[in-house]
Order: C-alpha cells, then structure tokens, then sequence
C-alpha cells in the first residue's frame, strides 16, 4: 500500500497523507499548556464526496464489468491530474509544450503529455483565449475547522467584474457532486476561515465548472462548456455527516485505526540471525570463563 506524506503549505503548516482509500489534510498548531506541536486531521473534500452514490458510474460498472471501471477509473484519473497540473502551470505563466512532462499520480513519475491531454489543455487556451479572465488565486489549500474538511481549490479568476471559483474537469458529465465540491470550497472562503483575497468583498462569488476536451457541434462550435453552478453547501454537510458515519462503523478497522495511521515501516530491517551453533559455542565460552 503507498502512503505519500507531503507538505503543501509551509506557511500554513499543511500536511496532506494519501493512501489508497483516504485523504486527509494535517493543520499544523501548538498545544497552548504545553508548547509542544499538534496536528488535526480534516478529511478532503473529494473523499467525503466519493461516497456520494453515482447512479450513472454504477450503471456503466454493470455494463463493463468491474475490472473495466476500476481501469477506466485510473485512466481518468491519471489525464485529469496531469491536465490540471499543466493548466496550472499556464496560469502561472509558465511554458507549456507538447513533449513538457508532468506527474502521473499511478506511477510517481513525469511523463509526457498524451495526445488526449494535449486536446484538453488547447481546450482550456481556448477557453482562456475567448473569455480573458483575471486569475487571482490558484492551487490554494483551504479548510474548514467549523464543519470538518479540508481541500485544494483549482482556481479563482475576475472575469467581467466578478468573481468566479472554478473547477477544472476532463469527464464528460458534470454531476452534483461537482457542485459540491466548490460549494464547500467557496464557503472555508465566505465564512472567513480562509481570507486568501485579503479585504475583498467575496459574499458574490459565484461558482463553475470548466469542461475541457468536448466535442464541437454545430450549435456549440468550442471545445469546452462553461457550467455555472448553484452553491449546495446543506447538501454537502448532509453528505459530511454520512461520512463521518461511514468513517466510525466501515472505515476505520477493529482497533479504531485509519490508514494514516498505519506506519510506513512495518518491520524495520534487523541483522541476520547467527547460526545457531556459533551462538551456543559462544555459549559455551561464556561459562567457561
């Protein structure tokens, strides 16, 4: 089982653990008695959602079969982490080329960019390219203490006098999970847990999702869909709190652990044991003595 540990803000003090069936984000405090370091650990916002149902990912599961999802899966995965990681990098105004290499989340290694994901990333130029929008933040970790979660916001952009929190998506179909997951993003911002657009008035800031790669038909000749969404945040702390129930009776194991707390080395690696006749020679020797 991998366990990847990395910090991604120092500043803050955030340490994000992945296994293979958690996430969770570690804030980083300080015991007032003591002095000595805390951690409280907040579920991603991802994971609480995966337990959403998906009626449409459970139908296709019956048609393919199990093994086909679990693969279609992990090839979704892999393009969306490195098509976001790229559209990062654009609006950090990096260079972005056909051959630049970029992170595969299965494997560990940077890996060039497949002709799919190229499609996706002119996608979202295109997109940038007609609507001009203004990015502010991107990238950003955010939490909430009040509810209990944490996550990685894509990104917020000005476009035509307002503000905007976006989502970036490679599938096919925006679900109401989607919806979810920027409404509880926009609120760690609205509720002023985290102020990471200084003085600025955020109570309007609207919600949407960016599709990237789609096909361009005659009555929508782009390759991309601008989705606005309404905030569902009751809907969200309603699946929170299935989560949390899940989580105490299926998740966690019989000793009351989680995956983050299992240690990475198992058994540390010791000595060969001597043979046993050299050991009772020894022995022998001692009690001579």
């Amino acid at each position: 089982m991998k366990k990847e540990i990395r910090v991604t803000d120092e500043k803050k003090g955030i340490v994000r653990i992945t296994t293979n069936d958690e996430r969770w984000y570690a804030l980083m405090g300080k015991d007032d008695a003591t002095g000595l370091p805390t951690f409280k650990f907040l579920p991603s916002v991802t994971w609480i959602l995966s337990i959403y149902p998906k009626l449409g990912l459970m139908r296709m599961r019956d048609e393919v079969g199990a093994d086909e999802m679990e693969l279609l899966k992990k090839l979704g995965g892999e393009r969306g982490s490195k098509v976001h990681d790229a559209i990062s990098a654009i609006i950090a105004g990096d260079e972005v080329r056909i051959d630049s290499k970029f992170v595969n989340p299965s494997t560990g290694q940077a890996e060039e960019l497949t002709a799919e994901e190229i499609r996706h990333i002119m996608s979202f130029l295109e997109w940038q390219d007609a609507v001009k929008p203004t990015w502010l933040v991107w990238d950003v970790n955010l939490y909430s203490e009040k509810h209990g979660y944490a996550g990685t916001l894509d990104a917020i952009a000005e476009i035509e006098g307002e503000l905007w929190l976006i989502d970036f998506k490679t599938s096919k179909v925006i679900s109401t999970e989607y919806a979810m997951q920027v409404s509880a993003y926009r609120e760690c911002i609205v509720n002023g847990e985290n102020p990471i657009l200084g003085e600025r008035d955020v109570s309007g800031m609207k919600l949407a999702i960016l599709q990237t790669g789609q096909a361009a038909l005659k009555t929508v000749p782009h390759t991309y869909r601008w989705k606005p969404v309404d905030d569902c945040f009751p809907l969200f702390l309603a699946t929170r709190q299935i989560w949390a129930e899940v989580y105490e009776t299926q998740i966690r194991d019989s000793r009351g652990c989680s995956q983050k707390d299992y240690p990475i080395v198992l058994s540390p690696k010791r000595a060969e044991p001597e043979v046993a006749a050299v050991a009772e020679e020894k022995r022998i020797k001692k009690l001579a003595a």
